[in-house]
């Protein structure tokens, strides 16, 4: 998944002016008729909802409008320029690049009927006409077009979902998306699997659905850039729900045959404690999110056991760890799952049933609001408005 790309764009030129003199059988002299030439076309950000990443803007690093056509004979304007649409999926950051080190946020397109005009076409030029006065009866003089404007800009992605499944790498959340919505994205038995975030579709019944992002696996540091980084820990600020998975497999303690439950519950605590300080790292808004807890692969002999008792762990030691832990409206829930036995997701199922309002309402509210900048100008639907110019409103 493409979520963030570098291009530059660059509006038409403007015509120029045209100089031009009447000639007609009876007006040999019938003084100056060139015309204007035409405006240059526009670079237009526009949101297509059925995109999910920027792989189509790959191709190619600079983007151009039509130039404005030169002005005519007989007063006739010259033909404005053809506007360029670039398509960008919901839920994109537009930056303006100002130089190596800096960059200038213009717009957060969190509506899917918002436009965002990048560079406006340059001005066509005056033809001689527009010159003739009591003085100059033929004048000859005209303007060239003015140019377009050109800027770089840099495109992020931040994934606007209902659902945003966390974890240590390999605890099975490609697993868990798989069988939730019916995909088959990529899993395998090593860490990372997952490169890029996953969406997916989770149909509740036939008028409702929500999406649910996987995200790749966070370790330990990755708000400073450890192992993957924090290239997706951005996606995370626009869930509107958490899911946390646990797998009781990595925890180093563990064995299939000889098991210290203490020392394993402990590690998986303090693997749960270890990620929630990431997010925190990274935006204390997160934490504020409501949270469900999934201990995963119930099918391995022993983990009911270890979660039963993991659980009534975890709750005893929400106080110690008050600001760190995650709940759903002030309440601590957990679900016992396999993702590969669909009856153990079915209580997790009803439970996003029964709370689906809660949780739609919640992911609209962050999708409009959520963002680290207070100053983000808003961009104005400019459907129905002539050449779509370029407004803001803070």
């Amino acid at each position: 998944m493409l979520d963030s790309l570098t291009i530059k764009v660059k509006a038409g030129d403007g015509g120029d002016g045209r100089v031009s003199f009447k000639r007609e059988k009876f007006r040999p002299f019938g003084g100056p008729d060139g015309g204007d030439g035409g405006k240059g076309g526009d670079v237009i950000l526009k949101v297509n909802t059925k995109l999910r990443t920027l792989s189509h803007l790959n191709a190619q690093k600079l983007y151009k409008a039509e130039k404005g056509e030169q002005g005519g004979t007989n007063f006739r304007k010259g033909k404005s320029g053809k506007d360029f649409v670039i398509e960008v999926p919901l839920g994109t950051l537009v930056y303006k690049i100002v130089n190596t080190k800096k960059k200038e946020l213009l717009a957060d397109l969190v509506n899917p009927n918002f436009y965002l005009v990048l560079a406006r076409g340059g001005k066509g030029g005056y033809g001689n006409a527009h010159f003739k006065s009591s003085i100059k009866q033929a004048p000859k003089k005209f303007t060239k077009g003015s140019q377009g404007e050109f800027i770089t800009i840099h495109l992020e992605i931040k994934l606007l979902a209902d659902i945003g499944l966390v974890g240590l790498p390999s605890v099975g959340k490609s697993s868990l998306i798989n069988s939730l919505t019916k995909r088959s994205f990529k899993t395998a038995p090593y860490p990372f699997t997952t490169l890029s975030p996953n969406i997916g579709v989770l149909r509740l019944d036939s008028k409702r659905e929500l999406i649910i992002a996987d995200l790749p696996g966070l370790i330990e540091g990755a708000s400073k850039g450890k192992g993957l980084g924090d290239n997706f820990l951005r996606h995370i600020e626009r869930c509107g729900l958490i899911v946390h998975v646990l797998d009781v497999t990595q925890c180093p303690s563990f064995s299939y045959e000889k098991t210290n439950y203490d020392y394993v519950i402990a590690e998986l605590f303090n693997f749960y404690i270890s990620i929630r300080r990431e997010l925190y790292a990274w935006s204390p808004n997160i934490i504020k999110k409501p949270e469900i807890i999934l201990f995963n692969k119930i099918d391995i002999p022993k983990a009911a056991y270890i979660y039963d008792k993991a659980e009534e762990y975890m709750i005893n030691n929400i106080l110690n760890y008050k600001s760190l832990f995650g709940t759903f409206f002030g309440k601590p829930v957990f679900f016992k799952v396999s993702a590969y036995k669909l009856e153990t997701l079915k209580p997790f199922i009803n439970f996003l049933k029964e709370n689906y309002t809660k949780i739609i309402n919640i992911s609209h509210s962050i999708s409009f609001n959520n963002s680290k900048s207070k100053n983000i100008p808003k961009v104005i639907n400019l459907d129905n408005i002539p050449n779509k110019r370029i407004f803001f409103k803070n």
